[in-house]
């Protein structure tokens, strides 16, 4: 997978962005799971290389395994090439892992 093109828009406590990801299909399926964790999707789609969009049949949350599920209407081929369109948004935390809330002092004594 290779992220193609990643945009966001960031204020002190709420980020949104979209991503494209392209991918090769080595194996025939019907699935994309990925890693997600506190996002909220607006939208997603699939489309192949002729820029053709997918059907998506249905999309799953799992924060559990900080997973999402796509089920596509029709199989991916093996060897087919795809791009993943994703928009989405999350509030910044405190937790120091993906955008995270931080300052520090500066030798000013200003807090940044």
């Amino acid at each position: 997978m290779e992220g193609r093109r990643i945009g966001r828009t960031l204020n002190m406590t709420f980020f949104q962005g979209q991503v494209a990801i392209d991918f090769n299909v080595l194996k025939e399926t019907y699935f994309i799971v990925l890693h997600s964790k506190n996002l909220s999707i607006h939208e997603k789609s699939v489309t192949n290389s002729n820029g053709d969009e997918l059907e998506v049949e249905r999309f799953l949350e799992y924060p559990r395994a900080q997973q999402i599920y796509l089920e596509l209407r029709e199989p991916l081929p093996a060897g087919g090439n795809f791009t993943l369109n994703i928009k989405y948004s999350s509030r910044l935390g405190r937790e120091l892992e993906g955008f995270y809330l931080s300052s520090y002092i500066n030798e000013d004594g200003q807090v940044k």
